[in-house]
């Protein structure tokens, strides 16, 4: 019997190695890394050096296909009802009298065990031709339970069944199923893997579509720098032609330029606004010059009595800082009046108006040392004359002075229409008012606030007229 089983496991074997030599593709025992026909799978997993998934799951095809053409009993085992016990045979257990008997009934390999031929197992009961040695074995044992009383009868097992039998070819091949099976579930995980890529990647420019579509948004919807310039006029002049208006702003000229800036650009888009008449004398006391903070004024130079001599505010003539600037004031009441006659001939003297700078920068530092002591009223008079002291030494300094001075370049007009259209056309823009000027300033701040808000109700009328008319059917869209 075993010479048989040898030969039948030799034919097996060469079956193997035939159906393998055949097989169309053995792409890992060639060490292929990659593949063409499945690309993105790759490298291939070696199960063993030189024998990669792919093949191995074609040796295992072939070997069950090859090991399903004989019967399980011609490799030396067999399925529990050939070993005679399972659910055909009930009272039999393995290894045990009864099953082996059962056996035979569904193994011929066994048959020969029962009949007298061949070799019989000694242990079993009846030896050669059924009696064993002497008709020995161990009936008692196997059998009834008798024998050695620690151990019991095999029939009577107390380890209980067994539960169903694998037969290790059955095993082997369900677990190299496993294998492929794992490879399959690996390559349905790689192209999961492929779709999240994919799905990450569309998102990503989901995003970045978003992303723009906000940036365009955004850009539509923010203002630019023009819009904000023009929106914080308009919100200026509403607020400048208020009734609120700090005198600060007004006495500057800060309030006046933005009322007439917004004068001109009315006028400019057709709108040639209520006619505002102006005082004659009013317009004799309004400061003009030059546009730009380095442009000077004239104003405190209008002032200057038949001497020459400044009026000086009261902090410049109270001890002990009158004694620390007394010089420095000297200096200036002696080099203005030569000045100003010098710019009135349109000559100027370069030593005279270093002295008139130099001593004007000296008493604005002294002013500032002794700013603690000075009480808060007589520091800001006296800020302010130095301020508009330095406006008139920066005028003096100009080509043409002299025409400021003598009047030919003033405020000038009998309506703030004129007034606005003579200011643009020679490049003027109101200056700081000085001492005893204040009303004269804010009486023609009234007037400019009166022309616009009459200009803007006019330039509403006729928005609203042009959009309430109706085109005529013959009139372009």
């Amino acid at each position: 019997m075993f010479t048989f089983q040898r030969r039948i496991g030799l034919s097996v074997a060469a079956g193997l190695l035939v159906c393998a030599a055949w097989a169309p593709e053995a792409m890992g025992q060639f060490g292929t890394k990659f593949s063409t026909s499945n690309p993105g799978f790759f490298p291939f997993y070696q199960v063993a050096p030189g024998l990669t998934l792919q093949q191995a799951a074609l040796n295992i095809a072939t070997m069950g296909r090859a090991y399903s053409q004989f019967p399980p009993w011609a490799a030396g085992f067999a399925p529990n009802a050939a070993l005679g016990y399972g659910p055909l045979f009930p009272q039999g257990a393995p290894g045990s009298t009864q099953a082996l008997m059962n056996s035979a009934s569904a193994n011929p390999a066994l048959t020969r065990l029962w009949t007298g031929g061949g070799y019989a197992n000694p242990y079993l009961y009846g030896g050669y031709g059924g009696g064993g040695y002497g008709g020995g074995g161990y009936p008692a044992a196997l059998t009834t339970g008798g024998g050695y009383p620690s151990y019991g009868g095999y029939e009577a097992s107390a380890y209980g069944g067994y539960g169903a039998y694998t037969d290790p070819l059955s095993g082997y091949l369900r677990g190299s199923a496993e294998v492929v099976n794992a490879q399959g579930r690996f390559k349905v995980s790689m192209r999961q893997a492929d779709l999240l890529k994919e799905q990450r990647v569309r998102e990503r420019i989901d995003n970045r579509k978003r992303m723009f579509d906000e940036y365009l948004y955004e850009k539509k919807h923010t203002p630019t720098w023009a819009q904000l310039q023009a929106e914080q006029h308009e919100n200026n002049v509403l607020h400048w032609v208020g009734p609120n208006v700090p005198p600060g702003e007004i006495w500057s000229g800060t309030a006046l330029n933005a009322l007439m800036d917004e004068a001109d650009q009315l006028q400019l888009k057709g709108v040639s606004g209520p006619d505002i008449p102006l005082d004659a004398k009013v317009l004799q006391n309004i400061n003009v010059g030059p546009k730009g903070t380095g442009g000077g004024s004239g104003g405190l130079i209008k002032q200057l009595p038949e001497n020459g001599t400044l009026r000086w505010p009261l902090a410049f003539r109270t001890e002990p800082f009158k004694t620390e600037v007394q010089r420095d004031v000297d200096k200036i009441n002696d080099n203005l009046a030569t000045a100003v006659a010098d710019a009135k001939n349109e000559h100027t003297d370069a030593s005279v108006m270093a002295e008139l700078r130099d001593a004007r920068e000296r008493l604005a530092e002294k002013l500032k040392e002794n700013s603690p002591d000075l009480p808060m009223d007589q520091y800001i008079d006296a800020r302010r004359f130095l301020d508009n002291l330095g406006g008139a030494i920066r005028l003096l300094k100009e080509s043409n002075a002299g025409k400021y001075l003598g009047g030919d370049l003033a405020a000038t007009g009998k309506t703030v229409k004129d007034l606005v259209k003579y200011m643009k056309g020679h490049g003027l823009e109101f200056k700081p008012a000085v001492d005893g000027q204040e009303n004269e300033y804010v009486s023609l701040h009234h007037a400019l606030a009166a022309y616009d808000i009459g200009a803007r109700q006019q330039q509403m009328v006729a928005e609203g007229n042009r959009g309430a008319r109706k085109p005529r059917p013959d009139e372009d869209d």
